[in-house]
């Protein structure tokens, strides 16, 4: 396990690695400008460093107190430097003198002379360190020189490998350093002189390289064996540590060090001819022990409850954990984790937190172990106000203007265009990527994935005995699968496993990848075009999407995201273009000032750009030109700011324009733009249109191609041309069905052709980001990877095909990765869960290796180290937790990326490991100092980020009754409702309004009055909404627990109803009798079970001719909700035969009705009327059987089996409405499991397995009446979201909607199950949420899409998805559980007492809300799950506080509706991470016992967060669709669900689990597509209310236009006053003032009131389309 480093970030961040977790969560930030200003709080043993955010130990040792600049250091070589007495004992009688004279003899030392008056003077960085090691006694001298503190630097250290640490100058020879021991600890602690600034942190890191590889050296150990942490600042000297720890104690240096327990500090000590304080040479001289130097600024004491230990009694090891100090050096030794896991004088509640719990857990620990964890004190909570002053991110602006561009840093070798794949969700890479190096490795890989590897790939080799079914598994050979495969069918096959060479015998595919088939990634791996890095990780080891995803994006731990700015690709590449011209750009062109094309820097198509992505941009920083993105902008209101909504989006841009994203396209260079426009929606390409024809997948492909290109919303005008090019450059470029194979989907093909066929025509930007979805395997892994991995498998293959003859494959990179991996155990639904490592796969061409990688624990890059053991994921002793050992780290690999393309490095990746460069001979490009480029300092400019500035609220309410102006009544509608019509406020926007003015507080009032909160709540869903899907699944009872305690009432009323539904019993029950000739009935042998295929009738002869009736008498009496289809026979299956209504009358006419088959049409026709008031007594009297005849009461011709008659096995009482199993028990009263009543109720209700048939019958209709219900669910929510009367329960039903985001396509496109969750919604989301959160809790819709509807067999692993999301999302968030409470909830859901995963730290681990070990937590009942809700939502961090879900909520809340409260430095932030506004919602929200509108009261009565931020919130791309056809009263109709798609929002289809981000929603494309909605229906509309006759005369225009009047003029009209606030209009180039109408002058120089009224027109269309109309 690697020890923490500490890292001095070079942008402004404190990192703290460690192997497993995150050490100082909450990192701070300082101005780069600024010193940093180290804070000591010193109370007895103990000192406060605010900086590193961590504690120390203060030794009563001497520590030099030195002011100086920028060190040049130097390591010396130790076995000339060390004293010739090395073997002598070292104690306190006997200290040992080092005598600098001795130092004159050490090899490469050269004296330099100082200058400058002593400009240059002698530093002693670290004195002698000597570490007693199995008798050996050490000492290595490490000397610093660096210059005076008036000659700062930024220069980044020196490359590897060359001469890094000048050599310093001597010191007087008289000077000596004496070696002094201190108490013995396994922290090594050793003396450091400060740093003046940040900008020597390069310095910093590189004497912790040169002072391990001497260790080393010298000791024989490996380096990794030494981290060295520390952080020195001003003119202070700070204590350090340096922990040295091992995986294998036996063997190491390390662990000797850690058994022995030495420590030493050696600092100088005065010398008989030096009285204290005097100074010799540039050192001061200080009495021995002198006093801790004071801090650079006053110390704020800690207060501490006991009085602290005294200096002869400091413990070896303290932490801090939950406030408070513990001495656990007894403990550490002996703690199941290791001692690894004990940060020596850090604060490890985090860590604690995550693994243990809360205060509470700590106590109980510490109370059972008192001879080994002592209590020392508390320390009282730091300041959170200085934690958010340094936390905020300050708005910086950089100034490049003195900068002269140098020549591309390019030698060729590197690649040009990265092509960077996210696999979004993260995915299981250990389905495609083996270990197979051992028997151990192999048995794992099949036995801990019984469904996924087991079945598939191995076969047993040895038997086992009792439970154990193996003994150990080994792969099956591949002739053995060749011959098992001829007799099992095609979903039963086995699959090869096939060895990767150049791997050692290590690493091996599977057929995921690697199948028989012609895209196969084994021939790319023998062709040396692939490569992996296994074990790819991030050190904090999270495993929430939400968490991790920001943070990849910026390349740097969850910890630091939030003081980071920009995705690493951005910054890089930022730097690039401001500091070097580009690869192939002539010098002319590069030093142009103006006029400057070039290629765009980056593209994203699908959804790469709507959430967080390396190419972001976090503000407008590195806009002008020196970044150009397609698709991805922050947000509008930089829109607003750079008038960016030219969307034509050319490749070659503007470098000079002052855009965000893109800028208008220059005069069409190279030919590059067309000027015919091309949608996207035709294919010009004759070729592929002949290959189509009658092809449906292929037009499905080519509907996915132009999907893709609209995505980027760049190709529209040019997509003919670049085909025609494609074919005549690359004369074997793939058909388009080479993209795609039977298995895929056709997603990520689709995306690597639009890729190839843009580089094919030399459009190559840097960067191109893609992605492919649904990676979030928790359940059914293996049929959603068989698509998934066919699609990626073929379009990579397929894509180097095609790079390969196209020619640019020399120039492109292909990078696979995901944000972290999966379990490597398989659950209970056969998928796995949220891991750690994973395998990133690279293509491209001249790669120097196979398998790449820098494993952090041993520094090495072998093969041993790189690839990880299946059996460290259950090593307990590693921290995986059941995961992929994570060996490298992703940083790194993102290090090497921008190696391999010649991007300058960042501080914040770190360097690319020498064995992990991608290509030999790549040019060694330096990293980007940010610094040195800054135009404010951060924090110190005008350009605060938003909110800085903005007063705190002082409470005080008289501002409600201040008159609202014009456009804050506009903004106010926006963001509660839609429209101003919503509040009926609209008369307020009209200049020529009277009456009295509303004030804020007149507004809300009316906003959430009782008559405006309970309008449209209740309503009677149609018989159609009602309708339940029948569940085919059967009743499961699996556990004890289950057969005794579980109420099955809802399982029943989901059962099959009829049990059986015959032809005759179903007219019986609509009464259609007559309609048929039941004498012509004939049903074949067992017909009545075979649904589809028998069975046949004719009409009554009176119906003949009259078959329209009979199909209105089926939805009369079933059908209800839509007209049923006639069904015939179409030789494989049945069909529908077309059916037409007249919209006029009503007529229905059946095409071609003579072929209908009308024992089909009835068999087909979903009984929605009777299923949806189906009741458990239906249901009983449905399953009912005569045990004396054997057969149905209701159709005596069908037989039963009377076992299977549910009164027979349920104890029913309809009026507690219950019903619970009459005998629990594992087996029956014969003592055979086969006879048990649970075994006999699933049998009888698992019709998916035992009746296919009707299995697949129930499926049909459900799936006939989600067709059906899908119109009315569209009509009912789009007419919910413009009726004015309903804008804030529409608002607030979008909020949960987004907040228990619930994909469509997640639950089967199931309109069913969705329209159970929108009423549920609809009817609740201004009410209660306590009750909300209780129903959604069980919503059928969301725990399906989380793949927790069904319950499953115990005996297996628990699938965390639902408990994992029900904490991040729905509830307390990331701050308020760990993974101990995922898995007692995810344990609780499956209501099984004992585990059967294999046991792991999170399986050990307390809950914060589920502290307790023992406690078995039931999700059974409804008291059960009310009880599991309200003990998650009053789960409170304190008792002063409030719980952190009402904190979480209200946070929501307030970025919905107002802004997030940004933190002041005088804030206190909550244990939960919350500002002080959040806290106060929070409160009133939880006192009023969750009540949603006393939190939206809160919010919208805040001056400082709501009121003072009006208009300068973006809307969502869906209030671009609702709004306008509010406020303009445009007639809503289906086709609104067009706009909604086209900006990115479709219905009830979120981008992801996690919803959408305001931040990040609003891509290019989408703005385009807005702008172009609102320039036509909208624009018509308001078009329509004026026409030419007012403006005949000037008094009847100012009579007509007196609404637009624009305040403090007479004739000066515009009809942005409707729709925008006038400040915030942006006139279009070159009409800076059309969109106001100047009427006196208008009328003096225009004729004719057409001409009057066009002019008008014009000023109404730029009001309609202006970006104005984006803000809120």
């Amino acid at each position: 396990m690697t020890t923490p480093m500490q890292v001095l970030q070079h942008e402004g961040h404190l990192r703290k690695y460690q192997t497993s977790n995150v050490v100082g969560e909450k990192m701070r930030k300082k101005s780069i400008s600024e010193k940093i200003e180290v804070q000591l709080q010193k109370v007895g043993s103990l000192r406060r460093n605010s900086t590193v955010g961590g504690y120390e130990q203060v030794r009563e040792n001497p520590l030099w107190k030195q002011s100086y600049s920028e060190p040049n250091e130097k390591s010396l070589d130790v076995e000339t430097c060390l004293p010739s007495d090395l073997d002598r004992p070292l104690d306190n009688e006997h200290p040992r003198t080092v005598p600098f004279s001795l130092l004159d003899a050490c090899n490469d030392l050269e004296t330099s002379p100082t200058s400058g008056g002593g400009n240059f003077r002698w530093k002693l960085f670290a004195a002698i360190l000597a570490l007693a090691v199995l008798g050996l006694s050490v000492a290595v001298v490490v000397l610093v020189a660096g210059k005076g503190s008036g000659t700062p630097s930024d220069s980044p250290p020196p490359p590897e490998g060359s001469a890094a640490y000048p050599s310093p100058p001597l010191p007087p020879p008289s000077l000596s350093a004496e070696l002094v021991p201190t108490s013995v600890s396994t922290a090594i602690t050793f003396s450091s002189m400060a740093l003046s600034s940040l900008d020597d942190a390069p310095y910093e890191a590189s004497f912790r390289a040169a002072f391990k590889r001497d260790l080393a050296a010298f000791a024989k150990v490996s380096p990794s064996a030494v981290m060295i942490g520390g952080i020195v600042s001003g003119s202070v000297v700070v204590e350090s540590t340096v922990i040295f720890e091992d995986e294998t104690p036996a063997d190491t240096f390390a662990s000797a060090l850690s058994a022995v327990d030495v420590t030493q500090l050696f600092v100088s000590s005065e010398t008989a001819e030096h009285a204290a304080g005097a100074t010799v040479g540039n050192i001061q001289v200080t009495s021995t022990p002198p006093p801790t130097p004071a801090a650079s600024t006053p110390a704020q004491p800690s207060q501490l409850s006991s009085p602290p230990p005294s200096s002869s009694s400091v413990s070896d090891c303290w932490v801090v954990i939950h406030g408070k100090v513990l001495d656990v050096t007894a403990w550490r030794d002996v703690h199941p984790g290791g001692a690894g896991v004990f940060r020596c004088g850090q604060d490890l509640t985090p860590q604690f937190q995550a693994q243990h719990g809360d205060l509470a857990s700590l106590e109980a620990r510490a109370a059972v172990r008192p001879d080994k964890v002592r209590v020392l004190g508390d320390v009282e909570k730091q300041e959170e106000a200085e934690q958010a002053a340094e936390r905020r991110d300050g708005f910086v602006e950089y100034d490049f203007s003195q900068v002269t561009r140098q020549a591309a840093p390019g030698n060729g070798n590197q690649f040009k265009t990265l092509i960077y794949l996210e696999l979004k969700g993260a995915w299981d890479s250990a389905a495609a990527f083996v270990n197979v190096k051992t028997e151990e490795d192999v048995h794992l890989w099949c036995s801990k994935r019984p469904t996924l590897s087991g079945a598939r790939y191995c076969e047993c080799a040895e038997p086992g005995t009792g439970s154990d079914v193996c003994a150990r598994y080994a792969l099956l050979e591949h002739s053995a699968v060749d011959e098992l495969n001829k007799d099992l069918d095609a979903a039963n096959q086995k699959k090869k496993i096939y060895p990767m060479s150049n791997t050692e015998g290590y690493l091996a595919m599977s057929h995921y990848v690697a199948g028989e088939t012609a895209t196969s990634w084994l021939s790319l791996w023998e062709d040396g075009d692939m490569a992996v890095v296994p074990g790819v990780g991030r050190y904090d080891h999270q495993r929430s999407h939400f968490e991790v995803k920001d943070a990849a994006a910026k390349g740097v731990s969850t910890a630091e995201e939030k003081s980071t700015r920009h995705g690493w690709l951005t910054k890089s590449i930022h730097a690039f273009n401001n500091l070097y011209c580009q690869w192939g750009e002539s010098e002319a062109d590069c030093h142009k000032t103006a006029n400057r094309t070039r290629m765009v820097d980056g593209i994203s198509l699908m959804k790469a750009a709507a959430g967080p992505n390396a190419l972001e941009m976090s503000d407008t920083s590195i806009s002008g030109g020196s970044f150009l993105h397609i698709t991805g902008v922050t947000d509008v209101d930089s829109l607003v700011e750079t008038d960016l909504y030219n969307y034509d989006n050319p490749f070659v841009m503007d470098a000079d324009d002052d855009s965000m994203g893109t800028s208008p396209a220059p005069s069409n260079p190279d030919g590059m733009m067309g000027e015919e426009e091309h949608t996207g929606d035709e294919n010009d390409d004759d070729d592929d249109m002949a290959t189509i024809e009658g092809n449906v997948a292929l037009e499905d492909l080519l509907d996915k191609e132009s999907t893709t290109f609209n995505g980027i919303g760049v190709v529209k005008e040019q997509l003919v041309a670049y085909m025609d090019t494609v074919a005549a450059r690359c004369p074997n470029f793939p058909e388009i069905a080479e993209w795609a194979d039977e298995e895929s989907n056709g997603e990520i093909g689709m995306q690597l052709r639009v890729v190839a066929i843009l580089l094919a025509n030399d459009v190559a930007p840097k960067v191109f980001q893609l992605q492919q979805g649904s990676y979030d395997t928790h359940s059914s892994e293996h049929t959603k990877l068989t698509s998934l991995l066919g699609d990626l498998r073929t379009g990579v293959h397929t894509f180097v095909r095609a790079a390969k003859d196209c020619g640019f494959w020399d120039d492109a990179l292909l990078v696979i990765f995901s944000e972290f991996g999966r379990r490597f155990e398989e659950n209970s639904k056969k998928g796995t869960d949220h891991g750690w490592g994973h395998y990133l796969v690279l293509f491209g061409q001249h790669l120097r290796r196979h398998v790449y990688g820098f494993d952090v624990h041993t520094n090495t890059s072998a093969l041993s180290n790189l690839v990880p053991s299946h059996a460290d994921s259950f090593n307990a002793s590693l921290s995986t937790k059941g995961d992929m050992h994570m060996r490298t780290d992703i940083e790194a690999v993102n290090a090497c990326i921008l190696d391999a393309m010649a991007l300058p490095g960042l501080w914040r990746l770190g360097d690319c490991p020498a064995e992990m460069r991608l290509r030999d001979d790549l040019p060694a490009v330096p990293r980007f100092d940010e610094t040195e480029y800054y135009a404010v300092a951060p924090g110190n400019g005008s350009d605060a980020a938003p909110g800085q500035d903005v007063p705190a609220w002082d409470g005080d309410k008289g501002y409600l009754d201040d008159p609202l102006t014009a456009a804050e009544v506009l903004h106010f509608s926006r963001r509660v409702g839609y429209s101003p019509k919503s509040l009926e406020l609209e008369k307020h926007l009209e200049s020529n309004y009277t009456g009295a003015p509303i004030t804020l507080g007149q507004a809300i009032s009316r906003l959430l009055d009782e008559e405006s909160i309970h309008e449209g709540q209740t309503r009677t869903p149609s018989a159609l909404m009602q309708y339940r899907p029948r569940s085919t699944s059967g009743i499961s009872l699996y556990s004890d627990e289950l057969q005794e305690n579980k109420n099955v009432w809802d399982d029943l009323l989901a059962l099959p109803y009829p049990c059986l539904d015959s032809f005759e019993v179903r007219v019986r029950r609509w009464g259609m009798e007559s309609f048929f000739d039941m004498t012509t009935l004939t049903v074949t042998a067992g017909g009545i079970e075979d649904y589809k295929s028998t069975g046949a009738v004719s009409l009554a002869s009176e119906y003949v001719g009259r078959e329209a009736e009979v199909l209105q008498e089926l939805q009369r009496q079933a059908t209800v909700g839509y007209l049923p289809n006639a069904v015939y026979n179409a030789g494989v299956e049945y069909k529908n035969l077309k059916t037409r209504v007249s919209t006029t009358t009503g007529e229905v006419t059946i095409d071609d009705v003579d072929s209908a088959d009308w024992y089909q049409t009835v068999m087909w026709a979903a009984d929605v009327k009777r299923i949806s008031e189906v009741t458990v007594e239906h249901i009983l009297e449905s399953w009912r059987c005569d045990a004396a005849t054997g057969t149905y009461p209701n159709d005596p011709a069908v037989s039963c089996d009377p076992k299977c008659d549910l009164e027979t096995l349920l104890n029913v009482s309809l009026q507690e409405e219950s019903a619970f199993l009459k005998e629990p028990g594992w087996r029956g009263q014969d003592g055979q499991r086969a006879s048990a009543a649970w075994r006999i109720l699933r049998e009888c209700t698992q019709m998916r397995e035992i009746d296919e048939d009707r299995s697949r019958f129930e499926k049909e209709r459900t799936l006939a009446v989600d067709a059906a219900l899908k119109n009315d669910m569209y009509e009912m929510y789009l007419y919910d979201f413009t009726n004015p009367k309903t804008g804030l329960r529409a608002r607030m039903t979008w909020f949960f909607l987004n907040w228990f985001a619930t994909p469509l396509s997640a639950i089967g496109d199931s309109f069913s199950l969705m329209t159970q969750q929108y009423n549920t919604l609809w009817s609740q989301v201004l009410g209660n949420y306590r009750a909300l959160a209780r129903d959604m809790f069980t919503d059928p819709a969301l725990r399906l899409s989380l793949d927790q509807l069904e319950d499953v067999e115990c005996g297996t692993a628990p699938v965390e998805n639902f408990a994992r999301e029900y904490f991040e999302r729905f509830t307390v968030g990331l701050e308020g559980h760990n993974e101990g409470d995922i898995k007692r909830l995810a344990k609780a859901l499956m209501n099984c007492k004992d585990d059967y995963e294999t046991a792991n730290q999170d399986l050990m681990t307390p809950g914060i809300i589920f502290s307790d070990l023992n406690e078995t937590v039931w999700t059974l009942t409804e008291a059960d799950q009310r009880a599991v809700v309200d003990r998650v939502l009053d789960f409170k961090k304190v008792a002063t506080e409030p719980p952190v879900a009402a904190q979480r909520l209200c946070d929501k809340l307030y970025k919905e509706f107002a802004t997030s409260p940004p933190t002041r430095s005088s804030d206190t932030l909550s244990l939960a991470l919350y500002p002080p506004a959040v806290v106060e919602c929070a409160k009133r929200l939880y006192d009023n016992d969750y009540e949603i509108t006393f939190a939206l009261q809160h919010i919208l009565e805040d001056k400082s967060n709501f009121k003072a931020q009006l208009g300068q919130k973006s809307r969502w791309p869906k209030s671009l669709i609702f709004g306008p056809y509010i406020d303009f009263e445009v007639e809503v109709t289906t086709a609104m669900k067009t706009g909604l798609q086209n900006v990115g929002m479709p219905i009830f289809e979120p981008q992801d689990v996690s919803g959408y981000d305001l931040d990040n929603v609003w891509t290019l494309d989408r703005v385009a597509y807005a702008h172009e909605f609102l320039a036509g229906k909208p624009l018509k509309t308001a078009n329509s209310w004026f026409d030419k006759s007012m403006f005949a005369d000037i008094d009847t225009a100012h009579s007509a236009l007196a609404a637009y009047r624009i305040p403090g003029t007479s004739d000066q009209y515009s009809f942005v006053l409707h729709v925008c606030d006038l400040e915030l209009f942006v006139p279009e180039e070159g009409e800076d003032m059309e969109h106001i109408f100047n009427a006196t002058h208008v009328f003096q120089t225009t004729s004719g009131k057409f001409a009057r009224y066009t002019k008008w027109k014009h000023a109404v269309e730029l009001a309609v389309t202006n970006v104005c109309q984006f803000l809120a």
